[in-house]
């Protein structure tokens, strides 16, 4: 068997393969393996490739291929926290691929200087991320409106902004400050239900107040 093709993204490494004796109506895998390579600069396009087969009695066949050639596209972005970038944010990148239907998963964590990006197929996708701790309240960042590629998908920021709770505990009858105490913070409600914090888990803690009985 020969393949051949004309399409000029296409370049055939190993056109020819063998197949040895073949029965009648039989069914047999090749003795080696045809193989192509598609020029890294290939647009998304199908390719056409051509079957020969021939036997040793003066047979011959021909068999039309087609392969479709997928390009990745690009999503990235800067996760930042009160305005500056930050590093080791998990960045989670997931949607319904265009071509298979298959839902599919993408995993990052921002870098140094708070970048992130995705190499991603055809297909409509959500991005979110998650501080690596949980020593401080952040309201998570989650981009609801779906972005859908191609084209490149680029400078698709996440934000982050630091929460700060403070107040005071008192004797309900004094009015005097409770030292002693302890503070718990968690979330609870229709926030709780944020995308981000359904894999991750809410943001949650404790504190002691000071010797005035505030705390922050």
């Amino acid at each position: 068997a020969t393949l051949t093709s004309a399409d000029p993204m296409v370049s055939i490494v190993d056109g020819a393969a063998a197949f040895g004796d073949l029965p009648a109506l039989g069914e047999k895998q090749a003795l080696d393996t045809l193989a192509f390579a598609i020029a890294p600069a290939s647009p998304a396009h199908t390719a056409a490739f051509t079957l020969n087969i021939t036997d040793t009695a003066g047979g011959s066949w021909t068999d039309s291929i087609q392969v479709r050639v997928r390009v990745p596209t690009r999503i990235s972005g800067v996760v930042t926290l009160d305005g500056f970038p930050v590093a080791g944010y998990a960045v989670k990148c997931h949607g319904w691929d265009a071509d298979t239907g298959a839902y599919v998963w993408h995993d990052t964590f921002s870098a140094s200087d708070g970048h992130y990006r995705f190499d991603v197929l055809d297909g409509t996708y959500t991005v979110h991320a998650w501080p690596p701790t949980s020593g401080y309240i952040v309201a998570p960042s989650y981009r609801p409106v779906p972005v859908t590629t191609p084209p490149d998908q680029t400078n698709y920021d996440l934000a982050f902004t630091t929460v700060t709770r403070a107040g005071r505990v008192t004797d309900a009858k004094t009015g005097a400050p409770l030292t002693a105490a302890t503070v718990d913070y968690y979330v609870i409600g229709d926030a709780a239900k944020n995308v981000g914090w359904r894999f991750w888990g809410a943001p949650r803690g404790s504190t002691t107040v000071a010797a005035d009985g505030r705390y922050s």
